[in-house]
């Protein structure tokens, strides 16, 4: 098959892939929901005060991507709900990769 350029990719970035979010805070649970408008979903506990969910969905992407936690910042949205964050080193490819588990796993216990 054809390579697939990095920069064909939507979150491909300078320093690594950036991740589009909507982020609902003091959630009753935690975690990945799924997508919606290019975006993954997710739901924290934490409220959004202090930047405390903001802590805890840096935290949750670590956990969900397998990825160090000093690996993610956030790019834009830190006072909003709709954030980026940027996952610091990863390959476009290897992040591509988690992505897709991170989504069907969403979608799987959802089902």
């Amino acid at each position: 098959g054809r390579r697939t350029d990095a920069r064909e990719h939507p979150w491909a970035g300078r320093h690594g892939p950036v991740l589009r979010l909507h982020v609902q805070p003091s959630s009753a649970r935690e975690g990945v929901v799924g997508t919606h408008a290019n975006a993954l979903r997710v739901r924290v506990k934490a409220p959004a005060a202090s930047g405390r969910a903001n802590r805890a969905v840096l935290g949750l992407l670590a956990r969900e991507f397998g990825a160090p936690a000093a690996s993610l910042s956030f790019t834009g949205g830190e006072t909003s709900r709709d954030k980026r964050v940027l996952f610091a080193g990863m390959p476009v490819r290897e992040f591509a990769d988690r992505l897709a588990l991170v989504v069907a796993r969403a979608g799987a216990q959802r089902a």
